[in-house]
């Protein structure tokens, strides 16, 4: 695997992308943005590679004609799968991501107005991990931490997400990646 460099200890704003080996029906070929993270409370984060296909104008008619209705609606992961989490991003002036998690929808409006450069996506659940839980998961190589990656946030979807990410930070896993992606996740539907 390419040599990332050392990353930080809190992995609050980095990307946890699965593992090729991980089957796991919820966590299979994700990419999660890691929003909260400390050795005492635990982590917490948003699946950003699977779109729903809706928006939240569709999701609750109350957004239907507001600057939210056309906002796109994730599956965020498994806990509390009935939540809605506002999650706001721009990319600063010299490429670094910005974003701001859990904003409320009058905060959310707001921000639209003020900047349309501004990327706002909704989540259905999120992911969680008890203190000292995602650690053990990095060491057990189920995650591999990467750093968020403007052009291929941008520009890739869905599983192409997951591909991409993992291809830049370890193309020699570009063929197990490959087969993976085609497979179905439980191997029984096979």
């Amino acid at each position: 695997m390419k040599d990332l460099g050392e990353f930080p200890a809190n992995h609050s704003g980095s990307l946890v992308v699965a593992h090729p080996k991980l089957r796991d029906i919820n966590f299979g070929r994700t990419v999660i943005l890691i929003n909260n993270h400390s050795h005492e409370e635990g982590a917490l984060g948003v699946v950003i590679n699977r779109p729903l296909g809706t928006t939240l104008g569709c999701y609750n008619k109350q957004f239907a004609n507001s600057p939210l209705g056309k906002v796109p609606l994730y599956s965020g992961g498994p806990v509390d799968s009935g939540s809605l989490i506002l999650t706001a991003w721009k990319w600063g002036d010299s490429g670094e991501f910005r974003g701001d998690f859990a904003v409320t929808t009058d905060r959310a409006e707001s921000l639209l107005e003020e900047n349309q450069n501004l990327e706002v996506r909704g989540f259905i659940g999120y992911a969680g991990w008890k203190p000292g839980q995602i650690e053990e998961e990095l060491g057990k190589d189920t995650w591999i931490v990467s750093p968020i990656i403007r052009t291929l946030i941008e520009n890739l979807k869905g599983i192409d997400l997951w591909k991409g990410i993992l291809d830049s930070l370890c193309p020699e896993m570009e063929f197990l990646v490959d087969f993976i992606a085609r497979a179905p996740i439980d191997p029984s539907m096979n």
